[in-house]
């Protein structure tokens, strides 16, 4: 499942670790719907697969990045990197569901995920339906293009409404997908064996649990929000589109831009400060999160308008965040090169630069990072300049990074007094809503 690296280390967004390779220059592209509001946010996750929701007969030994929980959102859809419903033979081109003009949440518990694409209307869905279920009949069956000795096969199986489709492997180290159509959205629920023979009973436990999800997601306006308070409360609490000042601009979604939302628990090594040097292992938090705004369309991609990134690492207790903060403090010390070096011509070059905050919160000077690239040697030579505050919030870490460039090879003008002003902002509402 590719889903873990797309938002740890691309996190979506181009921030300041997703520079050690050379982005893109954004170039126009077609509208994405806006982020869902914190409210809807948190109704989708809340209906969402849980750890609960996994009974025994689908927990398998796994890889160490697939254990734990993590759930979140991106829109558009595409940039979940989902699995494909099948990959038939080696000549076919996978069966994905449509997502470049839906939001998509997920939802990871172990070997078991959930995706689920949410359209602008049930009219919406319904036409994004009737093209994954005619390829699904058409192309889900015969060989697999990874392996053409093992066969798939896809069946009509009962579900809410509308019968959903199951497709599955005849061999083992399959994934084993169900597909329903649910109001304004699809569901896709993936099994993936990681190389080991489907348990008995498996099949029957993912429709059963497919179709339980599904009943969720039609429900959840109404649903008692029991998720993880943490969750809620982040999402609730983390950075918006109307908390950005016009002094910070970022791309609209009007312009193509993306928005995420990614909670992880236990947390993910999210911290790395620096794209000069080799940056050490930090301690991992008890939970992380992750809100991002203004990207085009990958990780690897800027514009003239920028992108905002917050990160947030709680840990168990203030001393465990103590530590973390003091490892964080050593390896931002590291982040510095060619200070005084002019930019090179038609050429890459780096320049970064560290140092001990005026901004102090809770008594605690922040640290702050600053990076130029230039990316030279084509017809688009182009730099970004990104700039993070780190913020130490008693048993949590706030990054918040700001990225924009400009065409050609040249200093990249980005004003760090209001993304300080926006990091102590949220930093004092996460704090806040903490406390409550």
């Amino acid at each position: 499942m590719s889903r873990r690296y797309v938002l740890s280390g691309a996190l979506g967004l181009a921030v300041a670790s997703s520079l050690l390779s050379a982005p893109a220059w954004a170039e126009t592209a077609k509208p994405v719907p806006p982020p869902p509001s914190a409210s809807s946010l948190a109704a989708a996750t809340n209906a969402m697969l849980r750890p609960g929701d996994v009974v025994d007969t689908l927990v398998l030994p796994m890889p160490s990045y697939m254990r734990g929980y993590e759930t979140g959102f991106n829109n558009p859809a595409e940039g979940l990197d989902p699995p494909a419903v099948c990959s038939p033979g080696p000549n076919f081109t996978p069966v994905l569901i449509p997502g470049d003009e839906a939001t998509g949440f997920m939802a990871q518990s172990g070997l078991v995920s959930q995706y689920v694409y949410q359209y602008g209307s049930d009219a919406g869905a319904q036409r994004a339906w009737t093209t994954v279920s005619d390829q699904i009949a058409n192309r889900c069956t015969g060989p697999t293009s990874a392996n053409p000795s093992l066969a798939i096969d896809a069946e009509r199986i009962p579900g809410v409404g509308e019968r959903g489709w199951a497709v599955v492997g005849s061999g083992d180290g399959s994934a084993y997908s169900t597909v329903y159509l649910v109001g304004d959205a699809i569901q896709l629920v993936v099994f993936n064996t990681v190389g080991q023979a489907f348990p008995s009973g498996a099949l029957n436990a993912v429709q059963e649990l497919s179709v339980v999800l599904a009943q969720r997601w039609l429900q959840r306006a109404t649903l008692p929000l029991t998720q993880e308070p943490a969750l809620t409360r982040a999402q609730l609490s983390m950075v918006r589109p109307g908390d950005v000042p016009s002094s910070l601009p970022i791309l609209s979604p009007q312009a193509g831009a993306w928005s995420i939302f990614d909670f992880r628990q236990p947390g993910s090594d999210m911290f790395m400060p620096c794209l000069s040097v080799s940056i050490g292992a930090i301690p991992d938090g008890e939970q992380s999160f992750i809100a991002g705004l203004g990207s085009t369309g990958g990780a690897l991609t800027v514009s003239r308008e920028g992108n905002l990134s917050q990160m947030v690492s709680e840990y168990a207790t203030q001393a465990a965040a103590q530590r973390a903060w003091k490892d964080l403090s050593r390896q931002a010390k590291r982040c510095s090169k060619d200070q005084n070096e002019p930019i090179a011509g038609n050429e890459d070059f780096q320049r970064a630069t560290n140092g001990v905050s005026a901004l102090t919160f809770g008594g605690v000077p922040g640290i702050w990072i600053r990076q130029l690239n230039t990316y030279g040697g084509s017809a688009g030579n182009f730099s970004v300049k990104s700039y993070s505050i780190l913020l130490f919030m008693g048993d949590a870490i706030q990054q918040l990074t700001y990225v924009t460039g400009r065409p050609g090879l040249r200093q990249v003008p980005l004003d760090q007094l209001p993304v300080n002003q926006l990091a102590e902002v949220l930093a004092e509402r996460w704090v806040l809503a903490a406390a409550g």
